[in-house]
């Protein structure tokens, strides 16, 4: 009797010769930590791993596989349907090929955000999804950068902070109008980052829902 290590070892192999995926120490250790415990033992999990793998670069997959536990565990979690799972992997591609960093570090961050958006962009067809992608490249919260110098942070938050898209510290510090070499700038810099980066998955899967016209649930009076 195969054990949950053995079989989803075995679905992996199976998928690894039938790819043409480059044999790599980094990819044979990640195999092995995704089949055993604490990972879902279902053998499929292990096949969205392996499709994902090809859409990311070789500094890419080295951040994939530090990724913690939970946060693998997480996506593996939310393919227990074969809709939602198919809906998933799709999205999930989608999302890499879009913005990899969104992905990785947002999976890092903010898992359930990651996979609902994943999830949600998974059913466009192509000709959406590709509307979509071009509407959020000219968006604001991607034209801006979170600043690798104050002069970016500035910048960007007076772009934001008409739309109130900006961490609430940093928002009072204008709202008040104190001056600006007063302002904490690496601190208000690192929360503009994470704010940034969960604004954006949120709005491609706010953006989704609309193009999807499924706003609200089933029933809403909304």
């Amino acid at each position: 009797m195969k054990t949950h290590y053995n079989k989803k070892r075995a679905r992996a192999d199976e998928i690894l010769e039938e790819g043409a995926f480059e044999q790599t120490a980094l990819l044979e250790g990640f195999c092995r930590r995704l089949c055993a415990a604490p990972f879902i033992t279902k053998p499929d999990t292990i096949a969205l791993w392996l499709e994902l793998w090809p859409h990311f670069s070789d500094q890419e997959r080295q951040l994939l596989t530090v990724l913690p536990d939970p946060c693998l565990k997480h996506v593996e979690s939310r393919m227990g349907k074969d809709k939602r799972a198919e809906q998933l992997r799709s999205g999930a591609k989608r999302l890499i090929d879009h913005d990899s960093r969104l992905f990785l570090e947002g999976l890092r961050l903010f898992p359930h955000a990651v996979c609902r958006t994943a999830e949600a962009i998974g059913p466009l067809d192509g000709k959406s999804w590709s509307g979509l992608e071009k509407e959020l490249r000219n968006h604001r919260l991607w034209l801006v950068k979170s600043g690798s110098s104050e002069e970016e942070f500035w910048q960007a938050a007076e772009l934001l902070q008409d739309h109130r898209e900006l961490p609430q510290p940093v928002l009072d510090f204008l709202d008040h109008e104190r001056p600006k070499e007063n302002a904490p700038v690496q601190e208000f810099q690192a929360s503009l980052t994470n704010y940034l980066l969960r604004a954006r998955i949120e709005k491609v899967r706010l953006a989704a829902y609309q193009r999807l016209r499924c706003h609200h649930p089933v029933g809403s009076n909304q």
